[in-house]
């Protein structure tokens, strides 16, 4: 075996398979190329379909244990501040409602407003009915 330069034998002296060996026509030889080409382009996208298969899934299952950990150790934050894990859920009740309160209200302001623009649509649709009648007799 030969350190430096070519040689027609791999590491473990087995020939290596020349396209001499494979095609017996320059057609053959490119058709075998193409082949090739094709085989390697499906092993590479196979490849990368699957990386980011298992990408997507450890990125959504990593967000959600770092988001739990959060919630825990602010838990635990407060029940050591407040003196108890009562009091501690306590704050987080009060602060929760407080950070819900404005949705509440937004959310209230949008049911009425929605209320109020179906009606709209309803009195105009009613309205040109009418007008629709009156200009078919």
């Amino acid at each position: 075996m030969r350190l430096f330069g070519s040689t027609d034998h791999r590491i473990d002296d087995t020939p290596i398979r020349h396209d001499s060996d494979i095609a017996a026509t320059p057609t053959e030889a490119v058709e075998v190329e193409r082949l090739r080409w094709e085989r390697d382009q499906a092993l590479q996208r196979a490849d990368r379909l699957e990386r980011a298969r298992r990408r997507g899934r450890l990125q959504g299952l990593g967000l959600l244990l770092v988001l739990i950990a959060v919630v825990g150790a602010a838990g635990i934050f407060l029940a050591v501040r407040q003196g108890s894990f009562a009091s501690g859920g306590a704050v987080i009740d009060q602060k929760l409602a407080e950070a819900a309160q404005p949705a509440r209200d937004a959310a209230a302001v949008a049911a009425e407003r929605s209320g109020a623009a179906v009606e709209r649509a309803g009195r105009n649709l009613e309205a040109q009915g009418q007008k629709l009648k009156d200009a078919a007799r």
